[in-house]
């Protein structure tokens, strides 16, 4: 992939401002470009060493700061939300369809995501879908382990091998992108379960 264009002065400037141990954000508001951009040229930039400990500081203090602000989110979501109910987790089931989900009567999902396909089994399951008519199959790259993707998927959505309908094989390599390729998760007679989702979608474009 190439770089952009920078000009010559540009990039001396980077490299300047990184040996004396500037952040990249500290560059981007000398030298106003892309912030890919600038660490392509600042990535291998060893600082001067009476700068070096200065910018550790400096990393690790906006690393601290990002995980207070986790810590604050996600007390601050708690106290909106409160505990989240089966209300919450179907609500939470018919946005995922709404966004993943085929629509037509066949009620399934695809995706790589296991938190995403966990999320969604939970709605399912509060929505009145008995666990035994959940069922799965597994797309797998050819240079992916079978039985290694099996286990991460049953024992992320707490299901046993009854639940298991098929393994399929796709043409590529994608080891590093999907380790466990895609789970396809589909409910057995589900049409009515199919409808009740589809009407969360449809209440919910009717609202205000």
């Amino acid at each position: 992939m190439k770089k952009p264009r920078l000009t010559k002065n540009e990039i001396n400037t980077i490299i300047s401002l990184r040996k004396r141990g500037n952040t990249l954000d500290e560059i981007r508001k000398l030298v106003p470009r892309g912030r890919t951009t600038i660490f392509a040229y600042i990535k291998d930039v060893i600082p001067y060493k009476k700068f070096a400990l200065s910018l550790e500081d400096k990393k690790h203090g906006t690393k601290k700061k990002a995980e207070r602000e986790w810590v604050m989110a996600r007390e601050l979501i708690s106290e909106k939300l409160g505990q989240i109910t089966k209300r919450g987790l179907i609500l939470m089931a018919g946005m995922l369809y709404w966004a993943e989900g085929t629509k037509h009567y066949d009620l399934n999902l695809i995706n790589t995501d296991s938190g995403l396909m966990k999320i969604f089994l939970k709605g399912l399951l509060a929505l009145g879908v008995s666990k035994e008519h959940i069922k799965i199959s597994i797309r797998l790259f050819s240079d992916l382990n079978e039985e290694k993707a099996i286990k991460f998927w049953l024992k992320e959505l707490n299901l046993t091998r009854k639940n298991l309908v098929s393994i399929n094989y796709l043409k590529g390599k994608k080891k590093g992108k999907l380790p466990y390729g895609m789970c396809r998760l589909r409910v057995k007679n589900g049409a009515l379960h199919f409808k009740q989702l589809m009407s969360i979608m449809n209440l919910s474009k009717m609202l205000p």
